[in-house]
């Protein structure tokens, strides 16, 4: 039996918002819904949605913005978001997971393949912080109750999808993780646009937000990232001999 959830669903054009929202509700999910940048910011204060599904083209704003503004807010910077957009290649799509988006949907899009992201979205954001212990390696500390990040001391906000790699590579610290695992971890096998681009994305964007202490995050060639299990920034050694699959 699912659990019901409450998405927040933006979308410019007004007919087919009004067609993913009967969709959404006969999954059985809560929904609130949007058209512009100022319904969806006024909406976001008032409603804690579990989702937010956001078009790309509002008619008073650009939705990559908007991703980029709820990623600097503490109290929304953890919430999943799936981003719709137009027939795209894979460079918006890269620029949207850049910016903050935790999937991208090019438009046209399957109604079926929407819920199954949100549906594995959601489900990855809560199974990644239901324990109540802590994990750290390199400096890096991770608390699965709060969501919270600390790197060498300092608070880090990392998205859902970003928060779960980081978990897997903490995890698994000393052991290379490849791409395909690395994906498969972390978005699941629902995405049908699924490329080794996307880790790369989410590495970048992670290190970048860890700052210094991103420098741990070991790329090996050929194989996929580590985080080195003796804590020390530099090169894999003896122990990137093993890897995931």
């Amino acid at each position: 039996m699912k659990t019901s959830i409450t998405v927040f669903l933006v979308e410019a054009d007004a007919p087919e918002r009004e067609i993913l929202a009967f969709v959404l509700k006969k999954e059985g999910h809560m929904v609130r819904t949007a058209g512009t940048v100022r319904e969806t910011l006024s909406g976001l204060r008032s409603v804690k949605p579990d989702i937010l599904v956001l078009d790309k083209v509002l008619p008073d704003g650009d939705g990559l913005k908007l991703v980029m503004q709820l990623r600097k807010d503490p109290a929304l910077s953890a919430l999943p978001v799936i981003m719709t957009g137009g027939k795209g290649g894979a460079e918006e799509r890269v620029l949207g997971l850049r910016l903050g988006a935790d999937d991208y949907l090019s438009k046209p899009f399957d109604k079926e393949e929407l819920l199954a992201r949100i549906d594995a979205l959601v489900r990855r954001s809560r199974s990644s912080f239901s324990a109540s212990a802590r994990i750290a390696s390199s400096g890096i500390v991770l608390d699965m109750a709060s969501r919270g990040v600390l790197a060498d001391g300092n608070e880090v906000t990392l998205s859902p999808k970003e928060f779960v790699l980081m978990k897997a590579l903490v995890e698994r610290a000393g052991t290379v993780l490849s791409r395909q695992f690395i994906l498969d971890t972390v978005w699941g096998s629902s995405p049908s646009q699924k490329t080794s681009k996307l880790v790369d994305v989410a590495i970048m964007n992670i290190r970048r937000k860890l700052g210094r202490t991103g420098a741990s995050i070991v790329a090996v060639r050929g194989a996929g990232y580590m985080l080195p299990a003796s804590g020390k920034h530099g090169g894999a050694g003896p122990a990137a001999r093993k890897r995931a699959k």
